[in-house]
């Protein structure tokens, strides 16, 4: 998958920075050796982080990120479930059980039945 289309992907997932960096790696093409070269991080490093043995400290992510050209942004807050509406005629603050017509309280033995 191309780098410039990864983005959107990896923002509808709400993928975290480890999980963006690893599928940028995986999506950028080059070898562990050749990506160690261009960014100056070990390719031991580069190799057990994609492998998820190990987490990378702060600046092998700047470097790794600065050569596969990613950018820390700030997610626009939408409220969790923006995207669902409530059914018309339904109380969201009311239970299933306590939308349901009322129950019958008498038995099998009323009176004047």
């Amino acid at each position: 998958m191309p780098v410039d289309k990864m983005w959107w992907q990896t923002y509808r997932k709400h993928m975290n920075i480890s999980e963006t960096l690893r599928a940028a790696i995986a999506a950028d093409g080059r070898t562990y050796l050749a990506l160690s070269a261009a960014s100056g991080v070990d390719v031991a490093q580069i190799s057990r982080f994609a492998r998820e043995l190990r987490t990378l400290t702060l600046p092998a992510v700047d470097k790794l990120a600065a050569e596969l050209n990613l950018v820390l942004m700030e997610r626009p807050e939408t409220p969790r479930h923006a995207t669902r509406t409530p059914r018309e005629g339904v109380d969201m603050g009311r239970t299933r059980r306590t939308q349901q017509a009322p129950r019958r309280k008498a038995g099998r033995y009323e009176k004047g039945a």
